[in-house]
């Protein structure tokens, strides 16, 4: 298979053919050759090596880490801590903007986050003790029904024989009362009259009157009560009191109602302490977005920010690149693309450093081509040693497809076109014999050939006008390591 340097070859070759073959002359007789004078030539011995068949490439170096940091919060810049030229480490601040309002936010953030779960804790507890509140309070419930029931039975049965003899008796005994009061009141007053007693004593006496008589009309009023029994008014009220227990009793049974309240408390507890919670860390990412870090290990390529200078979202502060993750991103054309494969080795130059080469090895090729130049992407990745290479040079690169090895190769400017033939001439004791020959890879200054030997004398100067059987004068024998050279 013939490969670019073979079409490249075969269009050289061509050319020369066409030149060659315009100056043959028509064949002469064995007489006139004779009499010819020998043609000067010069010569080089075809010699056994290696050739290689690369595709040609160009374009730039480029670097695999290469970011642009801006402000993800706008703000004022407080200090830039690098300059061009500087090496950073990833997680390295590079820039700081000031933060006296971030930190306020922060801590704002923090204390609404503290009182959301103070009110959380609240609320289980509340949840916890529900059940026991519960309890207590059915008890109670109960309890007054009870109590308000048998109130309302008493009325509604009047007063009992007991309660009416007890009332009896005690009018009985403040009917005795009053009496005695009365007569000791009486004494009293004789004695006065008659100076044996003072009269404290008299006003003693009175008082004791005066006090029996209102026990006495007292109980009269408790017996006339019980003789009449309660009112209709009483007994009504006491029913409603009844019915307000009962109620009470009935909402103290519907104690779930009361957890699923005290539940839902708790849920919305949780709510605020989670939305507390995303609100401390925005605070805390904005705080830290006043910190802005390198992503990766670099060089400072590009600083735009100054300390006191207004930074916006996205504004671009600095350029980082990392020189030890350079590539060279090359371009093929669609003609050779096909001979391209992932692994290949490339000899780069830049022209930076005249004559020196750097090693790399395809590493992606890209599937789609420019719409305009119809050129595909190589990436070609590589070693910077030393960081002598940085991104943007200009780059040319070799990429080795295949080797032909312990082949026959002559300089490719010994091979003519004629009669739509590759040609070589050779010289055999003094005679120019023309060789047909077939071409394999063609490289720099060098050809692949089958069809003469290793040591053949193959002109490569004055061939465009020899005949096959034309003398030679050889002026001039090139050795095979000159005559060759750059070529395998």
């Amino acid at each position: 298979m013939y490969r670019k340097a073979l079409i490249a070859g075969f269009a050289l070759l061509g050319l020369a053919g066409l030149l060659g073959g315009c100056a043959r002359r028509a064949p002469v007789s064995p007489t006139q050759q004779a009499a010819a004078p020998a043609t000067a030539v010069a010569v080089v011995s075809a010699r056994s090596g290696d050739i290689p068949f690369t595709v040609s490439v160009t374009g730039s170096l480029q670097t695999l880490d290469d970011v642009m940091l801006s402000a993800k919060v706008p703000g004022k810049i407080a200090k830039v801590f690098v300059r061009e030229g500087d090496a950073v480490r990833a997680g390295q601040v590079v820039v700081q903007l000031e933060t006296n309002d971030l930190e306020a936010q922060l801590r704002q953030a923090e204390a609404t986050l503290r009182s959301a779960r103070a009110r959380l804790k609240q609320a289980q507890t509340a949840l916890e003790l529900q059940p026991t509140q519960n309890e207590t309070s059915l008890r109670q419930a109960e309890a007054a029904l009870e109590a308000a029931r048998a109130r309302l039975r008493a009325l509604e049965a009047g007063a009992r024989r007991q309660e009416r003899q007890q009332v009896e008796q005690q009018v009985a005994s403040a009917k005795a009362n009053l009496e005695n009061a009365q007569a000791n009141l009486e004494r009293v007053r004789r004695l006065y009259q008659q100076d044996a007693v003072s009269k404290q004593q008299l006003d003693a006496a009175q008082t004791a009157y005066d006090i029996a008589l209102a026990q006495y009309r007292t109980a009269q009023e408790q017996l006339s009560l019980v003789q009449e029994g309660p009112r209709q008014e009483e007994i009504d009220a006491q029913r409603a009191l009844v019915k307000q227990a009962e109620e009470a009793v009935r909402l103290a049974r519907t104690g779930d109602l009361q957890l699923r309240v005290r539940q839902d408390e708790v849920n919305a507890a949780k709510a605020l302490v989670a939305q507390a919670e995303a609100g401390l860390f925005y605070a805390r990412q904005q705080y830290e977005s006043a910190f802005i870090r390198s992503p990766i290990n670099g060089t400072v390529a590009m600083r735009a920010a100054q300390p006191g200078q207004m930074a916006g979202a996205g504004t671009p502060l600095l350029r980082i690149v990392n020189l030890n993750a350079i590539f060279f991103e090359a371009r093929v054309s669609e003609t050779e693309v096909r001979y391209v494969r992932v692994g290949q080795p490339v000899t780069v130059t830049v022209d930076a450093y005249p004559g020196r080469q750097f090693r790399g090895t395809v590493s992606r090729l890209y599937p789609v081509g420019s719409e305009g130049s119809r050129d595909f992407v190589v990436r070609v990745d590589m070693r910077n040693e030393g960081g002598a290479l940085k991104p943007e040079m200009f780059a040319r690169g070799e990429i080795l497809v295949d080797v032909h090895r312990n082949v026959v190769l002559i300089p490719k400017d010994a091979i003519l076109i004629q009669d739509g033939k590759q040609v070589v001439f050779v010289v055999k004791e003094g005679v120019a014999r023309r060789v047909t020959v077939q071409t394999g890879y063609i490289n720099g200054m060098n050809a692949e050939v089958r069809g003469i030997p290793v040591g053949a004398q193959v002109v490569v100067q004055g061939q465009e006008n020899l005949r096959d059987g034309d003398k030679v004068r050889v002026e001039q024998l090139q050795t095979a390591e000159a005559s060759t050279a750059g070529g395998s």
